[in-house]
């Protein structure tokens, strides 16, 4: 809301509440902050009669107390509790006390990764705050993690001026890769400053209509490294029009242009079918655009330093774009199709761009008492498509894809009650009972893995009754049972049955590996443990887990983490494909995560083979020249070194 219309209240003894002087129409999103409730956020239409009823969680509480590298309470830092789960709108709202204490309360129930509150509003603290994992939060608990260690870092400061005129440079990311990722932002006056753990090597500049910039770091003098003023050349700015072969021009349409180093620079036209695209570099660019754009004639663009490039004109042919504006409904049902009140809805509309469907915005609507729900995209040619759907004290069991109806985009969303488990028996091909194998719902990721017993009997808590397929395996076979409909308790008989059939040892299909890499490998429930990944890589083999994570690296943050995982277990359990393999699979991880790479050149020190061995001692003459900077990272760089030194029995003195 504009500034002027901001409010706030209490709520009464009965959960009701009132904000006055509001506009009469749009769209508002009201904040909820509680100590014993999971904060949230909701947003509805203000031309509703009333507001939508608002449900909350029992909310959990992570405390603790963060000390500076020295020991002493480090007062008046912003934390951040780090989960994807908890409202991005309160995850910068906790500070340290006096004291050092700080209390994050009104959490969900999840896993949390407690680290600085890194914000362009926030004066980072003259330290390194590691961050740290807390794993399985539950609804209710207050869990107590003790001090939050700190490290002695290298501060970096610049001053960032664009060429020529000498003008500072604000709100520009600058970002060191080390062992840890750290960035900073410029100020007003273009002066930045960033504390880095001391094993970054390179800083990058990325400014918004500006060319990228990457500076060398040299030895810190006493902690600090000056690069003093930098100058930021302006990027090159490429003005054009796009047209139809009969001459007219076209509007709200993407134009892409593709740079001889791969990276792409994009520009929308106005009505009149003009564009601008900035903070381009010298070279040449090929244009191109998204569905329904086929260009014609001249798409080569070549800009050169020093030369202000002409305005360009593109011809294209263009189906017709979509110009009508649909409404998304849809309804919030509980499983006896009555309607279910305050169901929080997220929702994304998806563009279309040469072939290929793209998130353009994201929407969150409540159900009121009816359980409608309604909301109007920002405009045509987008695709609204659920997210995700969630109220206290029930679980979603069944959601369509919206459809087209009558100008009107629906969907019905269906829940049932919490405190119900889908309950069945894993068995072989010989009919006997399948101890120990996994067991999930496809298509679920959210949902946990559980294991069954000695009589292969398994429960999976709060997931759907209906229209859903269980999927196992124990190692040896894999199976799937689509389940139509059954009871909290089925009677003998009745019991839902999975018979695993003999795996080969090549997978079948795409679709069994996709279903094993989706369901098998659900980041948030199995957890970064190393004996999870070894009891994974018996029960569904190499090629299948490596697949399974593999199909998580776009979306995992965490991906780099859980490679390393796997590769600590194929390094034990097959040594040499990890070797026959080793640049590829090292290819996968990001250049910044150090620990792989030193995993593979350990195993390579240890092998019997020469040129193995020869790779090894190649790396070690690499990298024997660590940070001086004192902290754990360093620390830990010298622990790789030593490490492949000891490998290779080479003198520890001629290590530096």
């Amino acid at each position: 809301m504009p500034p002027e219309f901001k409010s706030e209240t209490v709520t009464d003894k009965e959960g009701r509440w009132s904000l006055d002087s509001l506009p009469l129409v749009g769209w508002v999103r009201v904040a909820v902050t509680t100590d014993h409730l999971v904060n949230n956020t909701f947003t509805f239409d203000l031309d509703l009669p009333s507001a939508p009823p608002l449900y909350l969680e029992q909310g959990a509480t992570i405390k603790g107390r963060l000390l500076t590298p020295s020991g002493e309470p480090a007062a008046d830092v912003p934390l951040n509790p780090g989960s994807s789960s908890f409202d991005p709108f309160f995850r910068n709202n906790f500070r340290t006390g006096p004291d050092g204490r700080f209390e994050m309360k009104g959490l969900p129930a999840a896993d949390f990764y407690v680290q600085y509150a890194n914000s362009v509003s926030n004066t980072p603290p003259p330290f390194i705050i590691n961050s740290l994992s807390v794993r399985g939060v539950k609804a209710g608990e207050v869990r107590d993690i003790g001090d939050l260690k700190s490290e002695k870092g290298v501060r970096i400061t610049g001053t960032l001026l664009e060429k020529g005129t000498k003008k500072p440079v604000p709100n520009v990311w600058i970002q060191t890769f080390g062992a840890n990722f750290q960035q900073g932002r410029s100020g007003k006056d273009g002066v930045f400053s960033l504390i880095s753990d001391g094993t970054a090597r390179e800083l990058n500049i990325n400014a918004s209509g500006f060319g990228s910039l990457s500076k060398p770091l040299p030895r810190p003098k006493e902690g600090v490294i000056d690069l003093g003023v930098i100058e930021l050349n302006p990027g090159m700015t490429l003005t054009g029009v796009l047209k139809s072969k009969d001459g007219s021009k076209i509007g709200r349409r993407q134009i892409v242009l593709d740079a001889e180093n791969g990276s792409n620079h994009y520009g929308y036209t106005d009505e009149e079918g003009q564009f601008t695209i900035k903070g381009l570099e010298p070279g040449k660019y090929t244009a191109n655009g998204g569905a329904g754009l086929k260009f014609f004639g001249n798409v080569k663009v070549t800009l050169v330093e020093g030369k202000t490039p002409p305005p360009v004109e593109f011809v294209v042919e263009a189906a017709q774009i979509e110009t009508v504006i649909y409404p998304v409904k849809g309804r919030t049902l509980d499983s006896a199709g009555q309607p279910l009140a305050g169901v929080k809805i997220n929702l994304t509309l998806n563009e279309t761009t040469q072939g290929q469907s793209y998130p353009y915005s994201n929407l969150t609507s409540i159900s009121g008492t009816d359980g409608s729900f309604r909301e109007t995209a920002p405009r045509a040619g987008l695709t609204p498509k659920i997210i995700n759907a969630s109220r206290p004290g029930y679980v979603l069991v069944r959601t369509g894809d919206f459809q087209l109806v009558d100008g009107i985009w629906q969907a019905d969303l269906t829940f049932q009650p919490r405190g119900t488990s889908l309950r069945g028996v894993v068995q072989n091909e010989a009919g006997q009972p399948a101890a120990g194998a996994y067991v999930s719902i496809m298509g679920r990721n959210d949902l946990p893995i559980v294991r069954t017993d000695a009589t292969g009997a398994f429960s999976l808590p709060d997931v759907a009754l209906q229209d859903v397929t269980v999927i196992a395996s124990d190692g040896l076979g894999y199976g799937e049972t689509k389940i139509e409909k059954a009871g909290d308790a089925p009677k003998a008989g009745d019991t839902p049955q999975v018979t695993l059939k003999k795996r080969p040892n090549e997978p079948a299909t795409r679709a069994e590996i996709e279903a094993l890499a989706d369901q098998l490998l659900p980041q948030s429930r199995l957890g970064d443990q190393y004996n999870g990944y070894e009891k994974l890589f018996d029960a569904i083999g190499s090629q299948r887990l490596e697949t399974a994570l593999l199909s998580t690296k776009a979306r995992s943050q965490s991906f780099d983490w859980n490679w390393n995982l796997y590769l600590q277990v194929l390094a034990t359990r097959d040594p040499k494909s990890l070797l026959e393999r080793s640049e590829a699979l090292v290819a996968q991880a990001s250049p910044n995560f150090p620990q792989i790479p030193a995993l593979v050149v350990r195993l390579q020190a240890r092998s019997e083979d020469p040129a193995e061995k020869a790779k090894a001692q190649a790396w070690l003459e690499a990298h024997n020249h660590p940070s001086l900077v004192v902290s754990a990272s360093s620390v830990n760089e010298l622990l790789r070194i030593g490490s492949v030194a000891e490998a290779l029995k080479v003198n520890p003195a001629a290590v530096r």
